[in-house]
């Protein structure tokens, strides 16, 4: 019983949807999944630029961190006066000197007028952009949930199609032409709704 209710519950809502968004074919309800599917995208699209945007800072916050924990070793190996001692000392710590070469060049494109690296301008760019990011992802939620709620209707409403389809039949097998583009979706949840009435009555 509590079962039925709850699918009762379900038509009814999605009598009103359809009723307050005026969807009476599948094609309206077709056209109102592209409409959402195309805000949800774009939201998506901008959450993923902020992301790839946050990640960025992130790396050049490590990469300066790098620097600044490996700068004795490179002071020690540019200090080296002889070739070979200064050959030695790269091979045993080749590893490191390398990977603060790559940090150096990839850190001096963003360095500031001071040729600082700007550590708190980063911090409060990361701050911003998360708040950005969280800003975006409340605003698209309640169009992500009207989609998956579309997307149910219309997986309903394409099972009655095909029920009614089957039913209505001839003797030989051949259905009645497909009405796709007429399927009036009051009519098939009122249906839906009389059956778990009937369910009900005998329970």
């Amino acid at each position: 019983r509590g079962k039925n209710l709850s699918n009762l519950q379900e038509f009814a809502k999605s009598i009103s949807y359809l009723q307050t968004h005026q969807i009476e074919t599948m094609d309206d309800l077709q056209e109102r999944i592209e409409e959402l599917n195309g805000v949800v995208s774009v939201s998506k699209r901008e959450i993923s630029e902020k992301r790839e945007q946050l990640k960025k800072l992130e790396n050049l916050e490590k990469m300066a961190e790098v620097i600044k924990t490996n700068q004795p070793l490179i002071d020690e190996y540019n200090h080296f006066y002889f070739q070979k001692r200064r050959e030695r000392y790269y091979q045993q710590h080749k590893k490191e000197i390398n990977y603060y070469r790559k940090c150096e060049r990839e850190l001096k494109q963003h360095l500031d007028k001071n040729g600082k690296v700007p550590t708190v301008r980063w911090k409060r760019e990361k701050e911003e952009l998360r708040t950005t990011i969280e800003e975006l992802k409340a605003d698209n939620q309640p169009y992500q949930e009207e989609l998956t709620f579309v997307k149910k209707v219309q997986s309903c409403a394409d099972i009655a199609r095909r029920d009614r389809e089957m039913a209505e039949a001839d003797t030989s097998g051949r259905s009645e032409e497909k009405r796709e583009k007429q399927v009036n979706f009051p009519v098939f949840h009122g249906v839906q709704t009389e059956g778990i009435l009937e369910e009900n009555g005998k329970a």
